[in-house]
Order: structure tokens, then sequence, then C-alpha cells
């Protein structure tokens, strides 16, 4: 038989947890044969099926227990799940750490499964290497979770800590591990470590942290590129600004697929914005997308006078792409005026490189 162990986040029913109508596998599965509700907690089940799961194929299995209240368990329907695969070097990559976080928080290491394979956490490590250069401070993650192609974990000792530190859009994939090693706030090694072999290295410094931040406390340092070698200094850059500095369990603020980018790109979702509150053009959006990371932008609007009315950015580090938005108001907070409006955008970053934005906008209104 195969064995499918679900773990849910409240004890169950156990008339309906144990009921094999409830969970169904779907790619030629079915119904399973038998499902047996766990002690002490009971909120974990074991799901017998006898039909062979196939190595290379994500299976989905809907579930519809209730919970020990007798309400139906609502935020999980379904989930997906496979065979796991071993894990090779540039399989399972190193893609954001924050080795320096702010006081009273917590590092985190995010991987990213960079192949076409599902692989398992359970038998992963993060390591270090000790002054004489041997793999050392090695801790397996051991959790029982699979990562799918293109899906991220964050690693940390306290999932609420960070969690409350930065939003994330999948909060789920934020996990908490025993331990982790202790990283250096100046400069360090991370090592992914699986099987006995390193699967990925990186080695960080505070110099890799843009230049112009003012403090790196509680900055990630972010992957710009999946593609290009751990190793290589250029492919890792600070968090922006506009994301809290840090983008854990989700695509990093600075990633580029630098094969397809080429120059600065600015430009106005509408160009015009009526701020009345009924829900259209309500507020003006600056889209951007940049060629490499690192740049620092002062955007700021004037009226067709060249009267200063409003600043939206003042040295706000950037990512990759992103946008900048005007609700339509000046300095004062106050709505402005109707008519026409200049955003005049500064973008300047580490290496000199300098650009200008220029555009019109329309601020409209009823009269």
């Amino acid at each position: 038989n195969q064995i499918l162990e679900l773990t849910f986040s409240e004890a169950l029913d156990p008339v309906t947890a144990s009921d094999p109508a409830n969970y169904i596998i779907d790619n030629g599965i079915g119904m399973a044969d038998s499902v047996i509700l766990q002690p002490i907690l009971f909120n974990t089940v074991l799901v017998y099926f006898s039909t062979p799961i196939v190595t290379g194929t994500t299976y989905t299995i809907t579930v519809d227990p209730l919970d020990c209240t007798g309400n139906p368990m609502g935020m999980f329907d379904s989930k997906e799940f496979a065979l796991f695969e071993l894990t090779d070097a540039g399989d399972l990559i190193i893609n954001e750490v924050l080795y320096n976080p702010l006081t009273g928080g917590k590092d985190f290491v995010e991987v990213y499964n960079n192949s076409q394979k599902v692989l398992s956490l359970r038998d992963l490590f993060i390591a270090t290497r000790s002054d004489s250069g041997n793999v050392a401070n090695q801790y397996q993650v051991d959790l029982k979770r699979l990562i799918f192609p293109g899906e991220f974990y964050a690693l940390t000792e306290d999932r609420n800590i960070t969690l409350s530190n930065y939003d994330t859009p999948n909060p789920n994939n934020v996990v908490t591990v025993a331990d982790l090693p202790t990283f250096s706030d100046i400069e360090g090694n991370v090592l992914l470590v699986s099987s006995g072999q390193i699967i990925d290295e990186l080695y960080y410094s505070r110099d890799y942290q843009n230049p112009l931040l003012d403090n790196a406390n509680g900055v990630s340092l972010e992957r710009i590129d999946y593609n290009v070698a751990t190793q290589e200094a250029s492919n890792w850059h600070s968090a922006a600004s506009y994301v809290g500095f840090a983008t854990p369990a989700y695509q990093n603020s600075q990633y580029l697929d630098q094969a397809n980018q080429t120059g600065v790109d600015m430009f106005l979702e509408n160009e015009t914005l009526s701020p009345d509150g009924d829900g259209y053009e309500d507020f003006l959006l600056i889209n951007y997308n940049l060629s490499e990371p690192g740049y620092l932008a002062t955007v700021k609007v004037f009226d067709a006078k060249g009267r200063f009315v409003k600043e939206i950015a003042n040295n706000e580090l950037l990512g990759t792409s992103g946008a900048l938005k005007w609700d339509g108001d000046n300095y004062n907070g106050e709505k402005a005026r109707l008519g026409i409006y200049l955003i005049v955008g500064d973008l300047f970053n580490p290496n000199g490189k300098v650009e200008r934005f220029k555009t019109p906008c329309v601020v409209a209104g009823r009269l």
C-alpha cells in the first residue's frame, strides 16, 4: 500500500476524518482505500491507497474532513504531493540570506527549487565553513515538506518573528527550523548540504550590500539571477526598500533575467488620474523595469508652471521592476488642483549611472 501523511492545523472530527470517501486523489487513483486518524492531537491522518504513484508526476488530493467543532476545514481543501527525487548540486539554490537581522530579529536562509524535480527538505542541512575551510556547523532542516519546481522556502529559527518583521504573500513557506548556524554580520559562508554533498554555497560580505544604504541592519541579500553562479559577487544585491528590505518565501525584489533585460524603462500605467474616491483612476502608477539592481530613485511632481507639488520617492532603493504611486495629492496632503502636471524622476546607482525620466500627466475631475 501507498501511505500519505496529512497534517492539519486543527483537531479533526473522528467520524468524517476517518471516512475514505472524504479523500479523493486525481490522476487515476480515486478514493482512498482507508484512513486512520492519529492520536494524541487528532490533527494527522494516514491515507492508504493501493495504486502506485509515479516519479515525475504531481498529484492532487482533495480533502473534505471536518474539524473538531463540526465546521468545514475550508482553508485546506486540496494539496499537491509527489514522490521526491534526490537533490543534486544546483537543483536547490540559495536565493536570499538575512545574516544581519534587526534587533530582536532572526536570520533566515531562503532556498529555491531551480530544477524540474520535486525535492524534499527533510534531509537538507544548512552549514558554514570553519576557519580552516572545512564544512562545519551542519544543522538538519528535518521538515516533512516537499519543494516543487519554482517554489521558495525561507528557513528561520522563529517564523513568527520573521513574519512580524517582513510581509510575504506565502507565509506558509516561512518555516521554523530547530537551529541555524551563526552567521557573521561582516562576512561568512552559507552552505546547502544533502546526502553528504554540497549542493550550493554562498560566500557573502557586507560589501555586497548597496553602498548607498545608510544602515544594512535588517536588509537581506537577494540573488539576482537563478542561472548565474552563486559565488558571483555581482549576482547579489540588497533587497529593495519598497518590499521592506526582504522578500522571504517569494520572488526577490532584485530578481532579473539578465539575458532578457536591457536599459531602463519607466512608464505610466495611465496618463490621467481623478482622485475623487470613486474607484476609477484614483491614483497614478509609475512603472519601471531596470536592467540592473542598485538604482536609487528620487521622483517629484511639478505643476504646469514648474512649481513643486509632491515628492513621491526620496532616494528610494528600487527593485529591478515595480511601481511607484502618486495619490494625486500635494505636499500638504491636499488634493491637487485639476490640470497638467510633470513627473520627474532621477535614478542613479553606485556604478555612476544616472537616468532621468520626465512625463506629463493630467489630474482630472468633475467641474
